[in-house]
């Protein structure tokens, strides 16, 4: 069913009236000036043609209407009306991170902590990608006969360490370590690499496949210290009727599982709303996962995300999700959010 205008305002009215209350709603509480400003009898015959659609499902013979997935996919994506950050909303966004530590792991828990605190809901946050993060130290160490370690040490304080095949004699992994200190520094992995092929001059062809290797693929970050979670017990007081305690904690210990889901929301273009059945991956199908990535360098690179209930204020939450995302984008190049 493709939705006129009118269906389309009874179906956002419906949804919102079921989102504040949490019960079926009825044809009265549609119509009329504080609804979509129309009769009883006209709003009972949209609300019909909704539920024959697939948007709306009413619980019992005598009771009201109530927007079924199909319902609040639709509403989330074409109908609600989102609510801007307030002032003083930013402000507290704002405020956190600044008032974090100087590492981007400290800004992206401060920004989950935050979340979890305003919203009572549980906070996801996926440090920056490997990729992404400014490197401030290389180190080159000979294992043995062609062997080779590189030890990266980005600006949130990780180290990260591959081995590669060279028999390049020491004095080669000297010049590399030099020149990354004088040309490098700063940038981050992915930069170091395309400046490494395209800017630093003067460098023998065995120094610069060195360096080359040294940049290479690396391992990727591990759950356990890519994922931040806060909040549990947001979540917990607020878990669905037939969701068990345990499958919502189960789920939030999960780290290779929420990182999982937060990489796939990485390749999506502005904030992601997944809605019960679809976020079956985390195994809460009873739950909305609502997520946004931010940036560093130009490059997303990581996400912040809520996870609640299905019966959530989307039009609040999904802006204050995007707003603390693009706020940990100001922070990571080192500028405030914009207002």
């Amino acid at each position: 069913m493709r939705l006129n205008a009118r269906a389309a305002e009874v179906l956002r009215e419906v949804v919102d009236v079921y989102l504040r209350s949490g019960e079926p709603v009825a044809s009265q509480q549609v119509a009329g000036p504080a609804g979509a400003g129309m009769s009883a009898a006209t709003a009972r015959v949209l609300m019909g043609e909704l539920t024959e659609a697939g948007y709306l499902e009413q619980p019992h013979t005598s009771a009201g209407r109530m927007p079924t997935g199909l319902g609040l996919r639709m509403y989330v994506d074409s109908l609600m009306r989102t609510r801007t950050p307030s002032p003083r909303q930013r402000d507290g966004i704002d405020t956190a991170l600044r008032d974090a530590g100087p590492t981007p792991l400290e800004i992206v828990r401060a920004a989950a902590r935050h979340l979890a605190e305003t919203c009572h809901l549980a906070a996801v946050t996926r440090a920056p990608r490997l990729e992404t993060r400014r490197l401030i130290g290389l180190r080159l160490l000979r294992l043995g006969a062609g062997r080779v370690m590189a030890l990266l040490v980005f600006d949130d304080e990780s180290v990260n360490h591959h081995t590669f095949a060279s028999s390049s004699p020491d004095a080669v992994l000297e010049r590399v370590m030099r020149m990354f200190h004088a040309e490098l520094v700063g940038h981050t992995l992915s930069a170091s690499r395309a400046r490494l092929m395209s800017e630093v001059e003067g460098l023998d062809l065995e120094s610069r496949e060195l360096a080359a290797s040294a940049l290479a693929e690396t391992d990727t970050d591990t759950a356990e210290q890519a994922v931040v979670v806060e909040g549990r017990t947001h979540l917990v007081e607020r878990a669905p009727d037939g969701l068990s305690l345990s499958e919502v904690l189960r789920s939030l210990e999960d780290k290779r599982l929420l990182l999982h889901v937060l990489d796939d929301m990485l390749a999506q273009q502005g904030p992601q709303v997944v809605l019960g059945t679809e976020s079956r991956d985390l195994g809460l199908e009873r739950c909305t996962v609502v997520a946004a990535p931010y940036f560093v360098g130009g490059a997303r690179a990581g996400a912040v995300a809520l996870l609640g209930p299905l019966r959530l204020e989307y039009a609040r939450l999904v802006p204050l999700v995007n707003y603390t995302a693009d706020s940990i984008s100001g922070m990571l190049r080192g500028v405030p959010s914009a207002a």
